[in-house]
């Protein structure tokens, strides 16, 4: 890991106001992720995580603070900046995959190169080995209603290491699949930091799952709880669970 963050908020705040209401979802949120990290934010439903991830990715803007991207910031960039942004430096997994019905295995995996004006044809290799190396080679040429549910979380998977991104967000990834399947995904997700040193931020309700980061945050209430932050041994399911306990989530 580096001294610098790949990804960097500063007193990230989100307000919605509805008529004469305003919700604060989010309220001060500071953190960082280094080069290589595997970063775990856990919290119940309802408590800003899915917000936090539309803040981080570009696809809503916060009410104040600072968001960096691999040393830029995202904040004032126009929606056009923000897009080719979010292409060439965000991979995203998704709970439900998000594939494109239509399309083949190879032609998801793929997608995020062509929208980024890139020909799949001269990235065959890298394609093929992605491929291999989240073991969907076999069905390649199917689409996705010929796919199980850990099928398609491994071509999600692919498909958001295609543009080799700075970071990797991943917002419930084993939330649609059984939990032997699931375990199959955060192993794959590991080897994601392990093996090929990309950095990830998983958003999860689940401890099993976010005993698999380096790190654990906990968000409850629109905050970071700043005195319940896990590293190297503490992140196991027995603390992960304690600490879950005593903050009431």
């Amino acid at each position: 890991m580096t001294d610098s963050p790949v990804l960097a908020t500063r007193a990230l705040t989100k307000v919605f106001t509805t008529g004469d209401r305003t919700l604060c979802v989010l309220n001060g949120i500071t953190l960082s992720v280094q080069k290589g990290e595997f970063l775990t934010i856990m919290g119940p439903s309802g408590c800003g995580k899915s917000t936090l991830l539309h803040l981080l990715s570009g696809l809503e803007r916060p009410t104040s603070g600072d968001i960096m991207i691999d040393g830029q910031s995202i904040i004032g960039l126009s929606r056009r900046r923000m897009t080719l942004l979010r292409r060439a430096k965000i991979g995203f997994i998704f709970q439900f995959f998000n594939l494109l019905p239509n399309l083949t295995v190879r032609e998801n995996i793929a997608l995020p190169l062509l929208i980024g004006g890139e020909r799949p044809e001269s990235r065959r290799a890298h394609l093929d080995a992605l491929m291999e190396w989240v073991g969907i080679t076999d069905r390649m040429e199917h689409f996705p209603h010929q796919l199980s549910g850990g099928e398609m979380q491994r071509v999600s998977i692919a498909r958001a290491l295609a543009n080799t991104p700075a970071i990797v967000l991943a917002d419930e990834p084993t939330g649609n699949v059984g939990t032997h399947v699931g375990e199959e995904i955060m192993r794959l997700l590991r080897a994601c930091a392990d093996d090929r040193g990309q950095t990830i931020l998983l958003v999860t309700h689940n401890a099993k799952d976010a005993a698999r980061g380096d790190r654990v945050l906990f968000l409850n209430d629109g905050v970071i709880a700043s005195n319940y932050v896990l590293t190297g041994p503490e992140v196991n399911e027995r603390r992960i669970f304690a600490c879950l306990q005593e903050l009431g989530i």
